[in-house]
């Protein structure tokens, strides 16, 4: 079965990322473990949670998640910096204007400060994930943004890179660092900020090969048969398992009803909203496993075929 050798890809979406547990678990019932997962921001969370190997701990970790922890706001950087440094920050960024004319214009310091701080996330991570390279079993793959080379960047956490447990911390940190809320992160000398584009993808429809929200590139480089993306964005249902040219299958699974814009789903940090997505996740997870189990022979039907019927459901 294809399903026995085959990768998770976690993309970004803040809270509306409870989904991705719920799948998590639907195969985890099933006995589907993946062999390696990659990740950008909350979905970068998520990857390094499942390497861990335990549902139960990482659903914990969601439960204590709140908006406060997660935009705790930065007072100095709201007063010092203001509103129009934000706004030039975004306005340069989706029109592609030196960001040196842009901040002189306006007096502006060209360092990429946020608004709020990343405390309340990095504590979560420090409590809820053991980054020792002995406790991740699979390799796993977090995508930022690098600001120097206007591209993402894919970390190999738990490879001959030989990452201490602070710096993928930061890893984590850039990864979910979204342009103007937060401040960008320094790695080994670099700075980087969120892997998906962030709020600006939101405000401005903005897309660009600076960024990677499902970062499916550095898992096609394994010895995989099947990359399963999962997707946060009801939009992106119109999928089908492919075979590429390379040999490996790919496919998508997305939320089977639209999990909210910014205001009503990604920052909506919400117990009772993260219990919501997390059953819907489990449901749509069963409802895709169900269909593969009884429908379709994968192991000889994806070998024979280019593309296979779509297995997306309204």
């Amino acid at each position: 079965m294809m399903l026995n050798n085959f990768g998770f890809v976690f993309s970004g979406g803040g809270a509306k990322g409870a989904w991705q547990l719920g799948v998590w678990k639907a195969f985890e019932e099933k006995g589907y473990r993946a062999k390696a997962v990659s990740g950008t921001s909350v979905g970068a969370l998520n990857a390094c949670l499942y390497a861990q190997g335990d549902i139960k701990k990482a659903t914990c970790a969601w439960n204590e998640i709140d908006s406060w922890r997660l935009l705790h706001p930065d007072l100095f950087n709201i007063i010092m910096k203001g509103l129009p440094t934000a706004l030039a920050k975004a306005f340069w960024t989706c029109h592609n204007f030196p960001a040196t004319t842009i901040m002189e214009l306006l007096g502006i310091s060209s360092k990429e400060d946020g608004f709020c701080l990343q405390d309340g996330l990095q504590e979560l991570i420090e409590h809820h994930l053991n980054l020792n390279r002995r406790n991740l079993w699979l390799p796993i793959f977090v995508c930022a943004h690098s600001i120097e080379k206007s591209c993402p960047e894919y970390f190999a956490i738990n490879s001959k890179d030989d990452w201490s447990p602070k710096e993928i911390t930061d890893i984590l940190l850039a990864s979910a660092a979204i342009p103007v809320i937060y401040s960008s992160v320094n790695i080994r000398g670099k700075e980087y900020n969120d892997g998906g584009g962030g709020v600006l993808n939101f405000l401005f429809d903005y897309e660009s090969d600076e960024y990677d929200n499902a970062p499916k590139a550095p898992l096609q480089r394994l010895p995989l048969d099947l990359i399963i993306t999962l997707e946060l964005d009801f939009k992106n249902n119109n999928d089908c398992i492919q075979k590429t040219k390379k040999g490996f299958h790919t496919a998508k699974i997305v939320p089977s009803k639209h999990l909210g814009d910014f205001i009503d789903g990604t920052i909506k940090f919400e117990q009772s909203f993260v219990n919501e997505l997390i059953d819907l996740g489990y449901k749509d997870g069963l409802k895709w496993l169900n269909h593969n189990e009884v429908q379709l022979d994968l192991e000889s039907f994806l070998s024979n075929s280019t593309i296979l019927p779509k297995i997306i459901f309204d």
